[in-house]
């Protein structure tokens, strides 16, 4: 008799606020055993970060796992994640192409959420 579980996949989409709110609030856990350690330099987190919001560049699609307690894990996305969480964090700041830095408190205020996402209100 076989003790595996089947697995079921369902694609949902979540904006990267809602993972952040779901981490302040203990609901998503960034570092399972089989995770590596954060490992995008001092520079490529900001050019993740400037792509995203200044390219428009879409995020690729994350693997996210859901345990029995309702906690989100990522399989697969963390440096994306790290990095996203720690621009929110106002862990770092990018610079601009035109070489004005922004950091989330600023960006926040160029950017204001709407339905859960954001959009660019300048």
């Amino acid at each position: 008799p076989s003790t595996s579980k089947m697995l079921t996949f369902t694609r949902v989409i979540y904006t990267i606020g809602q993972f952040w709110a779901l981490r302040q609030a203990d609901m998503f856990f960034m570092d399972p055993t089989w995770q590596r350690d954060p490992v995008w330099s001092k520079k490529e987190k900001p050019a993740f970060i400037r792509s995203v919001i200044e390219d428009d560049s879409p995020i690729p699609e994350l693997c996210i796992w859901e345990r029995e307690d309702g906690v989100k894990v990522p399989v697969d996305g963390k440096q994306r994640l790290t990095s996203s969480f720690g621009f929110l964090d106002d862990d770092f700041c990018y610079f601009n192409l035109a070489g004005i830095s922004w950091c989330a408190t600023t960006t926040r205020a160029y950017y204001q959420p709407i339905s859960g996402g954001v959009t660019r209100v300048a």
